[in-house]
């Protein structure tokens, strides 16, 4: 086994990872590994070696200089260089990105990526109307997806929505905690707790409101609760 360290130049790249943690990436750490023992004439190099590349993370005195092993360089989302500018549809790429792995704690990433954008002096942007002024309430299109003989359903924000949210449930209002599956008034629950989450993080850049909607009318009356849902701050 081989291996080789790149160092990269400033300003560096905010990335994200498996771990839900934000870095610089300061280098790349190269690992080249044989696939077969001793040499095998004319056969491509591809057959031979497997390299694999992670990232040397840095940015403030916890992390620097870490090597992020569980995260190969390719799966790492990158965010934008330090001192920049980033919008919300990256924040939605952020959120959307954890989402897909199934990681929880929606909150805790929203909070990690607005203080990594504070750590490394970006400015979040949200979008202007046509007068110049910060486009404060949203829709949120909501699709509904269901599995498993309809018993279960997926609920997620259209591709065309600026904030993303995501929820696995049981569709109907029995408690399955034994299976690990939530039921739709806890689907709900979650949900609105992270739109407030969105508007206590985000309020100070402008956001006013998210509303939810959808086309698809089995599910009228959640998107209806999930409005009016008043969350209990100490959920």
């Amino acid at each position: 086994m081989d291996t080789q360290l790149v160092r990269l130049d400033k300003p560096y790249h905010i990335i994200c990872g498996n771990n839900g943690t934000f870095a610089l990436h300061i280098a790349t750490l190269i690992v080249v590994k044989d696939k077969i023992e001793g040499i095998v004439e004319g056969a491509p190099m591809r057959d031979t070696l497997a390299v694999s590349s992670y990232p040397v993370v840095g940015g403030s005195y916890d992390i620097d200089g870490q090597v992020w092993m569980d995260t190969e360089l390719k799966d790492c989302l990158v965010i934008c260089r330090e001192n920049d500018r980033v919008s919300h549809y990256m924040l939605r790429k952020v959120m959307e990105y954890y989402g897909k792995k199934g990681i929880p704690y929606k909150e805790r990433i929203l909070s990690s990526f607005t203080m990594a954008l504070l750590e490394y002096n970006v400015k979040f942007l949200l979008p202007t109307d046509k007068n110049g002024k910060i486009v404060a309430d949203y829709e949120v299109c909501l699709e509904f997806e269901t599995v498993e003989n309809e018993i279960n359903c997926m609920v997620y924000s259209s591709q065309e929505s600026d904030f993303y949210f995501y929820e696995f449930f049981a569709d109907d209002d029995a408690d399955h905690s034994i299976e690990g599956l939530i039921n739709k008034p806890t689907a709900i629950m979650r949900m609105a707790r992270l739109r407030d989450y969105y508007l206590r993080i985000l309020g100070y850049d402008g956001l006013r409101s998210i509303t939810f909607t959808t086309k698809d009318n089995r599910f009228k009356d959640f998107a209806d609760k999930l409005n009016s849902f008043i969350v209990d701050e100490g959920i």
